[in-house]
């Protein structure tokens, strides 16, 4: 069982927690944006993430964060029914070493929360974004802090519900954190 899975969304995931058990426990090198409290409109429904998430579908991430050195998140999601599924997550360091590993079962529902941002501080727009899995119809969500000093930004493509396929934070305009998804490797349920 994961320990802090309760407080950090999934998406953005396991890579600020380690699996009990796992062969190679160390300190997460990463601390992504975290989404609080919202009410109002998510980019995705329970339903399209399900859809957009069956067993087999696999996303590669490059992640990067200040003063640390960068990395590739591989999630992939399996054993898949009405009510959840369950994401894997590895994390490997620049040498292609493995330094992370960890899975938890979650709900559609608990999935489609992972983009509920507060609705002050929240602008939503349109906007295409490019990045190395290809070029993307999305929704940019910006989070700005109430002192205005912390930017959150998720791009989430319109054809593929799940994980935004760019995430990036800046501290007093400086960009301390950036997730790219690289690759997409869909199930074979994916419609």
């Amino acid at each position: 069982m994961l320990t802090c899975l309760r407080t950090l969304p999934v998406w953005l995931l396991l890579v600020a927690c380690q699996a009990e058990g796992a062969g190679r426990a160390q300190t997460a090198p990463f601390d992504p944006p975290r989404p609080a409290a919202f009410d109002g409109e998510t980019p995705y429904t329970a339903a399209e993430i399900q859809s957009s998430c069956s067993d087999g579908t696999e996303l590669v991430f490059r992640v990067e964060q200040q003063g640390a050195p960068s990395a590739t998140l591989v999630m992939s999601f399996d054993q898949a029914d009405a009510s959840g599924t369950l994401v894997y997550s590895r994390v490997i360091d620049a040498g292609g070493v493995t330094v992370q590993e960890s899975s938890a079962r979650s709900t559609w529902e608990e999935l489609r929360s992972h983009a509920a941002f507060p609705a002050q501080g929240t602008t939503q727009r349109r906007t295409r974004c490019a990045v190395e899995a290809g070029e993307f119809d999305c929704r940019l969500y910006e989070v700005v802090s109430e002192d205005g000093n912390v930017t959150d930004r998720f791009w989430f493509a319109d054809d593929r519900a799940g994980p935004p396929i760019l995430m990036e934070k800046t501290l007093g305009g400086t960009p301390v954190y950036r997730m790219e998804l690289i690759e997409r490797r869909d199930g074979p349920g994916r419609e």
